[in-house]
């Protein structure tokens, strides 16, 4: 695994001040070097810097004997380095190997790499290293290691050992072996500065063989390349191994490194195996580091057989039948092999299921059958979709007649998410159960229609509505408010408005709002009003009715409010298209347009009994300002509108098509 590593450190760098005296340095004293032959160097002893400098860690590589490592670093090109005495001789052939890691604690730059020389004439004298070696001549053995990336591991030391082995031909007669971390300023990582910075490594087991190094032609084959059903075996064997060398088998075999260098394997799906050969012996005779790749294919067993399962939709609380329609061609697997997990990790054991449909079993469903010969399951996947499960059962029963009580004992077997009360007169709730005075003067039957919304765990909707005969009492104190109006003969936008409002008691008090801002509100059932601004107006009166005892006495009183548009002299017309049209055109829109919750904070509900398909929607404040307008398309369930950051106030809802319009009032408070 090649990853790229590096951790904030400031190392000095020695440059060259003086020259430098000719001496063999293997003379030296206080240098133990190395014999000609294989031998391993003493980290710690024989080891000395070249430049910068370098420490002892406590870290050792797998088979290194104990006794630490070099720890090296490099900042930008400059770091530390070491060097050994060993002696080679022009064109002779040598092999190197050696342990390394990356042991940087922070993210390292990704193109750090550790250097190999053989050099002459290094001992005690630094450099830079972006500048030639001063009195030396020297050639490179490896630079093959980089690093991988630390990954933000909090220790440093946390990367596995690699092994180096390399086979080279000296040029030249050279006395040093020179090893030295060399991290060049590279491209920095988007938004790190640091990222090319620094480069830790730690180096153990340094070893020397020269020639003649022997080559090896070692290879590997199985008895069967293809495993099939419940053959569950291959035989791998290694040729031309070498006496001391070990194969190490990723990912494990049965029989790790056994005699013979023959294991066998029974993975469960196809795998290639990464066959590592190290000579690991204390005298590193051969320093091999051979990898070799072999390939066993798997065909699953279950191509033979095949998952019956209820490919189509299935309804909510139907019986449905998982099965496998295994032939048996592996015998070992029994009944109970067979694990069917839903989409909620449940677990149904068995080769059979017969169950019933939920919502919670609609998505990716597993089949796990376990393979006691092969010693693993083979998992395969399908999807179950599940219908809806979503019920509504309304039902309603009433006490009273006039105010009427309604009990709600509708029933659902999933989430609740909206009541809608249509009393019959114009009027609605989404109360639960709500109580409703009717403003009527004498008896009468409201037809009353429940409409519940529910909601399964599949985000399905659903919705039903059920309409009963409630009879109604009179109320003793009612009033229908409503008026005609006028243009004043030879006057400009004026209008006289006329009340034709009817109640079981004394009508005592108008409020007119005529549309323009201006409210009045008086005693006297009619009333004359001058338009400064353009039409059409929404005008409204709202028509209180007072009760009073045998003495005169105020006892009650009760109020009622009706909305016409007003029109411009020049003639009824559509205040949206301009259009003339009637009062007749817009339909009785009783038990048709529901708007709820009303009053409201801004949010609300609009839904349509009876219609399908798409519907203009305008909302005005009370001067006919446009507040909202968007094209919707009705269905079975309502429409939401939300609308932002307005004004507490009396709104006009308006619903329409090319053939009906339906409004509404509502009344906005925060």
């Amino acid at each position: 695994m090649k990853k790229k590593i590096f951790l904030l450190v400031l190392l000095q760098i020695c440059l060259i001040t003086a020259s430098y005296a000719q001496y063999n340095p293997c003379t030296n004293t206080n240098v133990n070097c190395f014999p000609e032959e294989t031998q391993q160097v003493d980290i710690g002893h024989d080891w000395h810097p070249s430049h910068g400098s370098f420490s002892i860690s406590p870290n050792n590589a797998p088979t290194s004997p104990q006794g630490g490592s070099i720890y090296m670093g490099s900042v930008q090109n400059f770091g530390g380095g070491a060097f050994t005495c060993y002696n080679f001789k022009k064109n002779s052939t040598y092999r190197v190997c050696f342990w390394v890691r990356n042991a940087s604690s922070w993210p390292s730059n990704p193109f750090g790499r550790v250097y190999v020389y053989a050099a002459n004439n290094l001992l005690d004298h630094g450099h830079t290293l972006s500048s030639p070696v001063p009195y030396a001549s020297k050639q490179l053995i490896d630079q093959s290691y980089q690093g991988p990336a630390q990954g933000g591991l909090p220790y440093q030391g946390q990367h596995p050992w690699e092994f180096i082995s390399v086979t080279f031909t000296a040029n030249w007669d050279y006395n040093n072996l020179w090893i030295f971390p060399l991290n060049p300023m590279g491209p920095g990582a988007p938004g790190s500065q640091q990222f090319s910075a620094i480069y830790h490594i730690e180096v153990d087991d340094i070893r020397v063989i020269e020639s003649p190094v022997p080559s090896y032609n070692i290879s590997i084959s199985s008895s069967k390349d293809t495993l099939t059903g419940c053959d569950d075996s291959t035989l791998l064997t290694l040729s031309g191994m070498p006496t001391g060398a070990v194969a190490t088998w990723t990912p494990a075999v049965t029989t790790p490194n056994p005699t013979g260098n023959s294991v066998y394997a029974k993975p469960c799906s196809t795998t290639t195996y990464k066959i590592e050969i190290r000579d690991t012996s204390s005298a590193c005779a051969l320093c091999i580091n051979e990898v070799l790749y072999k390939t066993i294919v798997v065909e699953p067993w279950s191509d033979t057989a095949k998952i019956i399962y209820p490919r189509s939709l299935i309804g909510c609380t139907d019986s449905f039948v998982l099965d496998y329609n295994d032939p048996l061609t592996c015998p070992q697997i029994g009944f109970n092999d067979y694990v069917w997990i839903d989409p909620l990790n449940r677990t149904y054991t068995g080769r059979i299921q017969n169950l019933v449909a939920t919502s919670t079993h609609t998505g990716i469903w597993t089949l796990a059958i376990y393979n006691s010969k092969k010693g693993c399951s083979e998992e395969l996947e399908f999807l179950i979709s599940v219908g809806s499960c979503c019920i509504s059962n309304p039902g309603f029963t009433f006490t009273g007649c006039n105010p009427v009580t309604f009990t709600n004992n509708s029933t659902g077997i999933t989430l609740h998410t909206a009541t809608l009360w249509n009393f019959g007169d114009g009027t609605s709730s989404n109360q639960f159960s709500p109580t409703h005075s009717y403003n009527v003067t004498s008896a009468t039957v409201k037809n009353v229609c429940l409409t519940m919304m529910y909601q399964d765990s599949q985000s399905h909707s659903c919705c039903k509505r059920i309409c009963q005969p409630v009879p109604v009492c009179p109320n003793p104190c009612a009033v229908v408010a409503d008026f005609n109006f006028s243009q004043l003969p030879g006057a400009v936008n004026t209008f006289d408005f006329t009340d034709a409002s009817t109640g079981t008691g004394t009508l005592c008090e108008y409020e007119w709002e005529f549309g323009d801002g201006s409210t009045t509100i008086v005693y006297s059932p009619n009333i004359s009003h001058f338009y400064s601004t353009p039409g059409p107006w929404w005008v409204c009166l709202t028509t209180t009715n007072c009760i009073y005892d045998a003495a005169g006495k105020e006892i009650g009183r009760c109020t009622n409010k009706k909305c016409k548009w007003v029109y411009p002299p020049e003639g009824k017309k559509d205040p949206i298209t301009g259009n003339p049209e009637s009062e007749e055109q817009i339909p009785n829109q009783a038990n048709i347009l529901n708007i709820y919750p009303n009053p409201n904070a801004g949010d609300f509900v609009i839904s349509l009994h009876n219609r399908k398909g798409e519907y203009q929607v305008i909302i005005r404040d009370k001067l006919g300002r446009e507040v909202y307008r968007h094209l919707h398309t009705f269905a079975a369930n309502p429409i939401n509108i939300a609308l932002q950051d307005i004004a507490p106030g009396i709104y006009t809802v308006e619903v329409k098509n090319d053939t009906e319009k339906f409004i509404e009032q509502i009344s906005v408070s925060k």
